[in-house]
């Protein structure tokens, strides 16, 4: 078989003979070596390629290469014999894995060319066999790796991009992209300077912001400041530098979302502004009649000692008019911190069906002033909790019959239109109603006091001053917000609530 294998040239100037290539380039090889007959039967094999299968040579030599190749491999090792065979190739290179004696797998590079007769008869397959079961289980060990960092950044609410010092995008999670909204084909092009552009477009302070950028790539220093959206989205951005053996090679950029934290702060901050309203409010308005009661309660000692019942009687009147001035005082501010908290579902109502049901809670307030209520606009629905939508229109309705003044044709106009959503919010549009008189209107700088509890722009007019706060409280729970417009005192006003429009 040596001889068949062998071309004309001689190894005698080399001192070998042939059984001596032999054994130096099959037997002893350090690779893995077969001689494969073409009918699948291995009739020799080095002790390199048995060793790796942990077997002797002769325990595999005249058994077909299936018995030893894994069962989801043989179908590639037969296309390899036929790719040969036909002549469609030389040499056929794969990977393959074999089944050891042990029941282990190992992983094969396997090349593979066929030796013919001068007739081109094929004679047998000539194979070397490389074991990269370690390179294979390396290349397995940094895939699970890679799983399980994309796994975490994945579970990281916040959003993390990785940049080198040469511009690369190394890694970004989907928070990030999200946070950004940079589409995805941008994404996959892995060009910070690309991301960059694409983004100054979305911030109120673009410059200022390219700037900090390209200073923290060049600093060692840590970095945490906050972004301002034109939209009104705030993120905190912190940013460290990328050391690998002492050596900055790049930077990391993490960024979380503080919108609704920002929101919420603001909000507290607006029921911290409330409630100190609230207690100075009560401060004055329930001292008032306590003061009253404690002066008429001086009286009556005074008068009971006077034989006159008839000043006794009205003291005790006036004493009574105060406490339940104090009770109606304390009745509207239970009322009032209840509203916005129903449980009541929400629903669609028409417009005019809520204008409606206001207008019977209110009876004889609005007819008895002569005010005339028109709605326009057309047919709408409205959603939110309908018990509280009603309560909003009957406080503004009433609210507007209270400021007519001197008006000698009173009238109020309640209609509708879609709006633009404020900044900060996800959605575009949102459906506004309002209602406007032709009353005594208020003050420019009378605007921001008007939805806060206990202020009131009339004080001689009777009221608790709760009617606009509560229609704040309640439209500002079910995710809406309120406002109010005027030309000035004398030419009326307008006073808006909007809520989000639901599909």
């Amino acid at each position: 078989m040596v001889a068949g294998l062998r071309d004309d040239a001689s190894f005698a100037g080399l001192g070998l003979d042939e059984d001596d290539v032999f054994r130096l380039f099959f037997a002893e090889s350090p690779i893995g070596k077969s001689l494969t007959l073409p009918d699948g039967r291995m009739a020799r094999i080095n002790e390199a390629f048995a060793h790796m299968l942990g077997y002797e040579p002769r325990e595999l030599e005249g058994r077909v290469f299936s018995d030893v190749t894994h069962p989801d491999d043989v179908a590639a090792s037969m296309q390899c014999v036929e790719a040969l065979l036909t002549g469609a190739c030389r040499i056929y290179r794969f990977e393959k894995r074999y089944i050891r004696k042990d029941g282990d797998t190992v992983w094969a590079l396997v090349q593979t060319r066929v030796h013919r007769d001068d007739q081109g008869r094929p004679l047998c397959f000539l194979t070397h066999i490389v074991d990269i079961t370690a390179q294979k289980e390396l290349e397995a060990a940094r895939r699970r790796e890679e799983a399980e960092l994309e796994a975490i950044l994945a579970s990281i609410a916040d959003g993390i991009l990785a940049v080198g010092r040469d511009g690369r995008v190394i890694r970004c999670n989907r928070q990030f992209q999200k946070l950004w909204r940079i589409p995805d084909e941008l994404i996959e092009l892995g060009d910070d300077n690309a991301l960059l552009s694409y983004v100054l477009d979305q911030l109120e302070e673009p410059q200022a912001f390219l700037e900090k950028v390209r200073d923290l790539y060049d600093s060692p220093e840590t970095s945490m400041d906050t972004i301002v959206f034109r939209d009104g989205r705030v993120l905190e951005r912190y940013s460290a530098p990328m050391l690998r053996e002492g050596a900055n090679v790049g930077r990391v950029w993490s960024f979380r979302d503080l919108t609704k934290r920002r929101q919420v702060e603001t909000q507290l901050a607006a029921r911290d502004r409330e409630i100190e309203a609230l207690v100075r409010a009560l401060s004055h308005d329930m001292r008032s009649p306590l003061v009253t009661i404690t002066g008429f309660v001086r009286l009556i000692e005074e008068d009971a000692a006077s034989p006159e019942a008839s000043e006794l009687l009205k003291d005790l009147g006036l004493i009574r008019d105060s406490a339940n001035r104090m009770l109606r005082l304390l009745d509207d501010l239970i009322d009032y911190w209840r509203l916005g908290r129903s449980d009541e579902p929400v629903s669609a109502s028409p417009l005019d069906e809520l204008v409606r049901e206001a207008l019977e809670t209110l009876g004889s307030i609005v007819a008895d002033r002569g005010v005339s209520v028109e709605v326009v606009g057309g047919p709408v629905m409205v959603w939110g909790r309908r018990r509280e939508l009603v309560r909003v229109l009957q406080n503004l309705i009433e609210n507007a019959a209270k400021y007519m003044g001197d008006q000698e044709r009173p009238r109020v106009e309640i209609g509708w239109r879609m709006i633009e959503a404020p900044h900060g919010v996800s959605r575009t549009s949102e459906l506004g109603i309002y209602v406007r008189d032709n009353g005594m209107g208020f003050a420019p700088d009378a605007r921001e006091r008007l939805f806060l509890p206990f202020e009131r722009t009339h004080p001689s007019l009777p009221g608790a001053g709760l009617g606009l706060a509560g229609v704040r409280r309640i439209v500002e729970a079910q995710g809406g917000r309120v406002w109010a417009e005027s030309d000035g005192p004398g030419k009326g006003a307008c006073f808006w609530f909007s809520l989000p429009e639901r599909r």
